[in-house]
């Protein structure tokens, strides 16, 4: 994985650990990424929540290399959509609309409109 500063300069996994930190990062998840080590953390449960975090906290933007492990929670991955791309992010969707409540909101807070994707799930 690519580790970024919010000045797009590649960093060092423990700069980018230390940088979240600054960023007011829960000490908790901290200490366990911190002893899980850079491998791990991309294998686990949170690390969705985790890549999502960290690209609006730390990077604020996108995240490319994150984004395929950010796609793979239909609640990561919406709120990545709403508050960091801004916008519709397609390669997301069909994992999206698969929580109907999640895929309600990216209709009306991130397509804002009609999503029929969304309307199907939802009939």
């Amino acid at each position: 994985m690519i580790y970024y500063d919010s000045n797009g300069n590649v960093i060092t996994f423990d700069e980018a650990l230390d940088l979240a930190r600054q960023r007011g990062a829960c000490s908790e998840a901290m200490d366990l990424i911190r002893s899980l080590g850079e491998d791990a953390v991309l294998g686990h449960d949170r690390a969705s929540e985790w890549m999502y975090w960290y690209a609006k906290n730390v990077i604020r933007g996108r995240w490319l290399e994150a984004e395929g492990i950010i796609c793979q929670s239909a609640e990561w991955a919406t709120w990545y959509a709403g508050y960091v791309i801004k916008g519709r992010w397609l390669e997301a969707e069909e994992v999206i609309v698969k929580d109907a409540e999640l895929a309600d909101w990216y209709a009306c807070n991130v397509i804002r409109g009609r999503w029929p994707d969304d309307e199907e799930v939802m009939s």
